[in-house]
């Protein structure tokens, strides 16, 4: 599986919202998928999606309710 993203920075204005669109390659649902974004650490995270859902139990607090998939 490869997830590709676009092929340059994405450039927003602080406060603003953004879509970070991707792709998978070959092309399948994502619900049986574990996807994570992270800065540095796995833990807290920035976005964590396991089993269908969104996952913010464990979210850096910067990140509450600003996040999905």
């Amino acid at each position: 599986l490869t997830m590709t993203g676009p092929p340059r920075p994405i450039i927003v204005a602080m406060g603003e919202d953004v879509v970070l669109r991707c792709r998978f390659s070959p092309e399948q649902t994502t619900q049986d998928l574990e996807m994570i974004w992270f800065w540095e650490h796995f833990s807290p995270f920035v976005h964590c999606y396991k089993a269908g859902q969104d996952q913010y139990r464990e979210q850096m607090l910067q990140y509450q309710g600003c996040t999905e998939l």
